[in-house]
């Protein structure tokens, strides 16, 4: 019996920065790819070369060089890079994708980027996240490899799941754990008074954010003024003050358990160098370590991710306080 032998299908180069710089797919030219700011500027595949034009990591627009030839396309994307539509000289296309980033085979398509701005795989249909860590399929909805930070890190429980089964208001560009979505997570900021930008911390900002809570903006909005001008307060107005202390005081459990874990961690971190400069200093075998590091290291990434958390549902739960997601985060981390 003649045992088969397997083809290689596609050869992939890495650079020192572990990304995918090019491949060689099987009786095909070779690609070479170069990046800006971690993200696919141009690919070069024999005498064709694709550049990619962007304006703050969105998308724009999209040149095709071959020969003596020039092709310019336009790229209409979401605000999490996704292009949606792709017009050309005598070309219109408009990529359809499933929540998970799977599209129907297509031939000739424009777009060199595709699902959340990422290059798909021309062999595989699968996308490199990571600029090549992480081959994420979309069929299957799952990544291809286990993921290094799960299951006691920011990768979860699941080291295959990819967003946490919530691929609509999640991303993950680098193939290692979820971001919350671009379109929410930029919302414009305000300023709230002279109190924060002298520093004064977090209670002035909730004070301020509990006055425009008792203030029920969603209420004016629907055009039950008498409720925001009733005397006494009404019920109405009573529960949202209720619901906006409770919340507040959600906020600042995490904060003073974010800051105790931090506090210990740079405890232990302290004690670990002393006794490692102890420890060689006596010559100790390599077995023998500081055991208590890696405890307090999960805690503290325990509570950095519950503050995360909290944080993105104050933002969901109060749009109206028009506070971008990582401003909330800083304020409750005392910064």
């Amino acid at each position: 019996m003649t045992a088969q032998r397997e083809t290689l299908l596609c050869r992939y180069q890495y650079d020192p920065l572990d990304r995918v710089v090019g491949c060689t797919p099987l009786n095909r030219d070779s690609v070479q790819r170069f990046y800006r700011k971690n993200r696919l500027a141009t690919e070069i595949q024999g005498q064709v070369q694709h550049s990619v034009f962007e304006h703050e990591a969105q998308p724009l627009a999209q040149r095709r060089f071959e020969a003596d030839s020039v092709d310019c396309a336009l790229l209409a994307t979401d605000l999490q890079r996704s292009v949606l539509q792709s017009i050309a000289v005598g070309q219109h296309q408009q990529p359809v994708y499933s929540p998970y980033g799977h599209r129907s085979p297509e031939g000739g398509l424009i777009s060199l980027l595709g699902f959340n701005g990422e290059r798909r795989d021309p062999v595989t249909g699968h996308y490199l996240l990571g600029n090549g860590y992480r081959a994420f399929n979309p069929a299957l909805m799952r990544f291809n490899s286990p993921d290094s930070l799960s299951p006691f890190g920011k990768g979860g429980v699941n080291a295959y799941a990819y967003c946490g089964g919530d691929p609509v208001n999640w991303v993950d560009p680098m193939g290692e754990f979820a971001l919350f979505a671009r379109g929410i997570s930029r919302l414009v900021s305000v300023s709230i008074s002279a109190g924060q930008e002298a520093g004064k911390g977090l209670r002035v900002m909730k004070n301020a954010v509990i006055t425009r809570f008792s203030k029920a903006p969603t209420l004016a909005e629907s055009g039950r003024e008498s409720v925001l001008k009733a005397t006494p307060k009404t019920h109405a107005t009573k529960v949202t003050e209720a619901m906006a202390k409770a919340d507040e005081s959600k906020i600042y459990q995490a904060g003073a358990e974010y800051r105790h874990a931090a506090k210990k961690l740079a405890q232990q971190e302290t004690r670990s160098a002393k006794f490692q400069r102890f420890a060689d200093a006596n010559q100790f075998p390599d077995e023998i370590k500081y055991k208590e590091l890696e405890k307090y290291r999960s805690d503290f990434q325990q509570a950095e991710q519950q503050l995360a958390t909290v944080a993105r549902e104050h933002v969901l739960k109060y749009p109206g306080e028009l506070m971008p997601t990582n401003s909330l985060i800083g304020l409750i981390r005392g910064k």
